[in-house]
């Protein structure tokens, strides 16, 4: 994974499901410097980067991003023991840019903090 030219391994690959690319969301959300937590009662991951927080819940739709709702249209699953959630969500919600260059199936994502 490239983000922003620095490159980041992922110790599992990504994957497009109804559209959407999937990917672990410790390696993307790390990747942006945010920290990772996991709430397995309830089956939640938290992510917060600066004073952004994003909570995800496994098979819901719906996701916070601050204080606000947000529609998801590909809610985050768990596929072999990993939690995977859609790419574009995330970065978007860090204020990235996503690019999808269909010839290539590449992502580009770019990033300022």
């Amino acid at each position: 994974m490239m983000i922003d030219g620095k490159s980041n391994e992922m110790d599992v690959a990504p994957f497009i499901r109804n559209g959407r690319t999937m990917v672990p969301i410790r390696a993307i959300a790390e990747a942006f410097g945010a920290k990772v937590n996991w709430k397995a009662a309830t089956e939640t991951v938290e992510i917060q980067v600066d004073n952004l927080f994003i909570s995800m819940q496994i098979g819901n739709p719906v996701a916070m991003v601050g204080k606000k709702v947000t529609a998801l249209d590909s809610p985050p699953i768990i596929e072999n023991g990993r939690t995977f959630v859609p790419l574009r969500f995330i970065a978007e919600s860090f204020g990235a840019e996503v690019e999808w260059v269909a010839e290539t199936r590449t992502i580009i994502i770019y990033y300022s903090k």
